[in-house]
C-alpha cells in the first residue's frame, strides 16, 4: 500500500465514497514520445527585476508565476507530490551554462560544496531542492524550487511530511517576506503546515504517483535568477 492509499485507508468510510474518481490518464497523441521523459514548469517568484518585467510583467514583489504559460499562480496551499536534489556548476559570467547538472550526490567533486572562507568564495556548486507539488484548485502540477537560504524551507517540507508517518502528505501553505543585505533586497519564501489535504487533492496526488512513476522530470532552470543569499552560508 501506498503512502497515500494509507492516509486515505484511515478515513472515515462517509469520507471515502465522496472522493471523486481520479481523472484518466490521458491518451498520448505525439509519434515516437519518450515516455520516461516528463517536461514540468516551475514556479519562478517574482523579485521586481528589469528582465523580470519585460518577460512577465509588471507583477507584485513576490507573486509566482509559471515559467511557461507566464500565469500568475494565487493559490498558495499546496500538497507535495514528490521531489530530488539538483547539483548545478554554472559557469561564468552566469548565463554562458554550466560545467555540469547532476541529481546524484556523489558526482559533485567535494570541493565544490565548500566554503573559501580565507578568500571569500562561495562553493561552486549550487544546491537546489525541487518539489513536484500539486496546488489547491490546480488541475496540472508545477515544480517548486529552493535554493541558498530556500533551502531550510524545502528541508522544512521535507521533515514535515516525513514526522506525519502514517498521515501521509500535508496541507502547506507558502507565503514570501521581504529580506535584505548588503547586495539587495529578495522576497524569501516561508512554508507552514496546514493540516490534511481534502479528499479530492489526495485522490489526484494518487493519479500524478501512478503517471508520473519512472519518469525522469525536468524542468527549465533560469540562469539569470536573482540570488542575493548565494554568498551566504
Amino acid at each position: 500500500m501506498s503512502e497515500a492509499e494509507s492516509n486515505l485507508a484511515e478515513r472515515p468510510a462517509s469520507q471515502l465514497a465522496a472522493r471523486p474518481a481520479p481523472p484518466a490518464r490521458p491518451v498520448s497523441y505525439y509519434q515516437n514520445e519518450e515516455d520516461e521523459d516528463t517536461i514540468l514548469p516551475r514556479i519562478h517568484v517574482f523579485q521586481g527585476l528589469p528582465a523580470e518585467a519585460k518577460k512577465y510583467g509588471k507583477l507584485d514583489l513576490g507573486a509566482m508565476v509559471n515559467t511557461v504559460t507566464s500565469e500568475v499562480i494565487t493559490a498558495t496551499r499546496f500538497i507535495v507530490i514528490f521531489g530530488y536534489s539538483q547539483w548545478i556548476k554554472w559557469k561564468e559570467p552566469r548565463g554562458s551554462g554550466f560545467d555540469y547538472n547532476t541529481r546524484v550526490a556523489s558526482e559533485v567533486p567535494p570541493a565544490d560544496l565548500m566554503w573559501d572562507r580565507v578568500n571569500g568564495r562561495k562553493p561552486a556548486a549550487q544546491k537546489y531542492m525541487n518539489f513536484v507539488v500539486l496546488f489547491e484548485g490546480m488541475p496540472s502540477p508545477i515544480i517548486l524550487s529552493f535554493k541558498s537560504k530556500g533551502i531550510v524551507v524545502g528541508k522544512t517540507i521535507l521533515n514535515t511530511d516525513k514526522l506525519r508517518g502514517a498521515r501521509g502528505r500535508g496541507l502547506h501553505e507558502i507565503s514570501f517576506v521581504e529580506e535584505t543585505n548588503d547586495k539587495g533586497t529578495w522576497m524569501q519564501p516561508k512554508v507552514k503546515l496546514v493540516g490534511d489535504p481534502p479528499p479530492e487533492m489526495m485522490a489526484v496526488a494518487e493519479e500524478l504517483v501512478s503517471m508520473l512513476a519512472g519518469k525522469t522530470i525536468e524542468s527549465d532552470i533560469d540562469k539569470s535568477d536573482y540570488d542575493p543569499t548565494r554568498d551566504e552560508e
